[in-house]
């Protein structure tokens, strides 16, 4: 059973949410994956070593008490982490402001991440008080102590992949803030569309009123 830590709060690049978060609720698992629904988005999990084990439907609420500014699951949905590897989260259409949830992340080294994270909330938690050192640029963290809290990712983001190592229990689920927005066209690449399409119409015409031999 983990022991309560009395470790001091580093909360990194602090901020709070910019959005409400919809949240993974996690409908499937087995040792190496999972899957779930997060307001029409397909969420999958995939995971090179296996899980520790999971809870999809019920149970005990590893998010109360939680960091009081990060943004906390609203759901009791948890995929536990024992050894260490390689974890993939994918999303079934690209989303901003993706939310991490940690939950007892007393990991040793180096824990990283294919994308950089724009913030984090750090506390205590379910089973303690811990605190993260980011890496240079928030492409990972040294943990000290039980890590709880929310790191958010600014996206768009399709894939988030996360290498950790071995550790007791861990745990984590995923969310996400937005959709993300496709791109608006620059004005001089309208004009180069209508151009087009205006040149169309002139060789459509011409071959419409050439005589027939």
């Amino acid at each position: 059973m983990k022991k309560l830590l009395a470790v001091g709060i580093l909360a990194g690049v602090i901020a709070a949410p910019a959005a409400a978060t919809t949240w993974t609720d996690w409908t499937s698992a087995d040792s190496y994956s999972a899957s779930g629904n997060a307001g029409g988005v397909t969420v999958s999990f995939s995971s090179t070593s296996a899980l520790w084990g999971w809870q999809i439907a019920g149970g005990n609420n590893y998010y109360a008490p939680w960091p009081g500014s990060a943004a906390q699951p609203d759901n009791t949905d948890i995929l536990a982490l024992g050894q260490g590897g390689t974890r993939t989260i994918t999303f079934s259409q690209a989303v901003t402001g993706v939310q991490l949830a940690l939950v007892s992340w007393n990991v040793p080294g180096s824990v990283t991440f294919s994308h950089a994270f724009s913030s984090s909330v750090i506390g205590c938690g379910y089973w303690g008080c811990g605190s993260i050192t980011p890496v240079p640029g928030n492409t990972g963290f040294m943990a000290s102590g039980e890590v709880h809290g929310t790191l958010t990712f600014s996206g768009p983001i399709s894939t988030l992949t996360i290498a950790d190592g071995s550790e007791y229990w861990h745990g984590l689920t995923v969310g996400y803030e937005s959709l993300a927005v496709a791109a608006v066209p620059e004005p001089e690449t309208y004009a180069m569309m209508l151009a087009g399409l205006g040149l169309l119409g002139l060789a459509a015409r011409r071959r419409k009123q050439k005589p027939v031999a």
